[in-house]
């Protein structure tokens, strides 16, 4: 049992994190953090309900059919030769989606002017040699949509109340990007 039930800044971005929000249709949207993006606050309130929901929307959920692709979504690489392991990184994105869930990853944002200014701000990360969103530009993206998308109606009550926590204004699906400032109010 941890001290203290709320995610800490370092193992918010340092650590990844599988974090899951609903929007207004009452769809569910998968958000990999990669360490480089704060949390929500509504998701750092709460570490237990976090590592639940990743534990049951990952893992003892069902597979409910095929995905699809973002189109273009190699854009937000600078292309797909920028992925070292492209069949993991459609494993992960994929089996995501095909448990419903609309999986978004993150740009990684990092040039030298920029962290030279985080080094200065103490926002820089010497482990990964990434800055976290000095400009507000950083966004997550969506990689995969589920054909069969998973509904809040389809979960448990108590894990559909977890995830009803965490509200997207935006529809999953349609809205291909979401900036790490806005999600940061979830």
């Amino acid at each position: 049992m941890y001290e203290n039930n709320e995610i800490e800044d370092e193992s918010n971005c340092g650590g990844s994190w599988e974090w899951f929000a609903c929007d207004e249709n009452g769809h569910i949207g998968c958000f990999n953090n990669a360490g480089l993006r704060h949390l929500p606050k509504t998701v750092k309130r709460d570490r237990l309900v976090a590592e639940r929901l990743a534990t049951y929307l990952l893992e003892e959920n069902v597979d409910r059919g095929g995905y699809t692709l973002r189109e273009n979504v190699e854009v937000d690489f600078a292309g797909w030769n920028k992925i070292v392991d492209m069949d993991g990184f459609l494993r992960m994105y994929g089996g995501i989606a095909t448990k419903g869930l609309y999986a978004h990853s993150t740009q990684h944002i990092y040039n030298a002017e920029a962290a030279e200014t985080a080094k200065r701000l103490g926002v820089f990360s010497p482990a990964t040699r990434h800055i976290y969103d000095l400009d507000g530009s950083a966004s997550y993206y969506l990689v995969a949509m589920p054909d069969q998308p998973l509904h809040l109606y389809d979960l448990p009550g108590e894990i559909a109340e977890m995830v009803a926590r965490v509200r997207s204004p935006l529809p999953f699906g349609t809205t291909t990007h979401f900036k790490e400032s806005e999600t940061m109010l979830w």
